[in-house]
């Protein structure tokens, strides 16, 4: 499992991976956008925080999660970080557990 590494070459986003799957937390907009991608198709993403509490999002059809369609987190301060707890299940049956920490 991996994490805290850049989702992408040229973004900001910050994942969890493990196997073929991963989920993505990007701040650098100003507020935090979720996505995902190599999920099992119609899993649950369970994310929570201290801050803003527990909310879930779910995997579509191809076990992605988009971030025009998911959930996301406003800051009205930038530079504030967050801390989620991530778990998820990738297409190939790895359950994924663990912490994205991502600054807005």
């Amino acid at each position: 499992m991996l994490m805290g590494a850049a989702c992408s070459e040229g973004s900001d986003a910050v994942c969890l991976s493990s196997g073929s799957g991963e989920v993505c937390a990007d701040g650098s907009g100003g507020s935090i956008e979720f996505s995902g991608s190599g999920l099992e198709p119609g899993s649950e993403v369970r994310l929570e925080s201290d801050d803003v509490g527990a909310f879930v999002l779910r995997a579509d059809a191809d076990g992605d999660v988009d971030p025009t369609r998911a959930a996301g987190v406003v800051s009205l301060f930038s530079g504030t970080e967050f801390t989620f707890a991530v778990s998820a299940v990738a297409a190939d049956g790895d359950a994924m557990a663990g912490d994205i920490t991502v600054s807005t």
